[in-house]
């Protein structure tokens, strides 16, 4: 069975040169999809920057994508949505944690979403492929995971991002 992954009812489009990611997992666990803000820069958790006012399409993964299943028939993870525009796909996993973890856990779900993307789709139509996992609590990079992004570039080909904002 193929995998809609632009399915209509899961997307919002938008040109904002300014806007905002939210995931609200902390208030209604495992209910709701992420989705796009252009209001309340306190929610976002992540934010994108889009200077040239680009029409980027964002579609909810998690809790709106359905038939993302592991090979025993039960939902596999996945990250919480993706970006799209001309020639550019971007995963993005969105996390508000101080614990450890946070990395390796939006490793994991954004490598399972690209697996099942690309199953389903043709990734040579983005040139451009990136992933981000951005955490509001945690904005800045660290240098301790140069080699996780290597290996992630090395096992995916996408271009790995591990901060909160998002340049289009």
């Amino acid at each position: 069975m193929s995998i809609d992954f632009f399915k209509a009812s899961c997307q919002t489009t938008t040109n904002n040169i300014q806007f905002g990611l939210c995931d609200d997992d902390d208030v209604f666990p495992n209910e709701t999809p992420a989705y796009v803000d252009d209001v309340d820069p306190a929610i976002w958790i992540a934010e994108v920057s889009n200077p040239k006012g680009i029409h980027v399409t964002f579609t909810a993964i998690d809790h709106c994508i359905d038939g993302i299943l592991r090979s025993d028939g039960e939902n596999d993870n996945k990250c919480d949505g993706m970006l799209t525009y001309p020639e550019s796909i971007l995963f993005v996993e969105l996390k508000n944690r101080k614990s450890g973890g946070w990395v390796t856990k939006g490793l994991d779900q954004i490598n399972k979403t690209i697996v099942h993307f690309t199953n389903n789709n043709d990734i040579n139509l983005y040139p451009n492929k990136l992933a981000y996992i951005s955490n509001n609590l945690r904005p800045n990079f660290s240098k301790s995971y140069l080699s996780v992004i290597q290996k992630f570039k090395d096992d995916t080909d996408f271009n790995l991002n591990i901060k909160r904002l998002i340049e289009i």
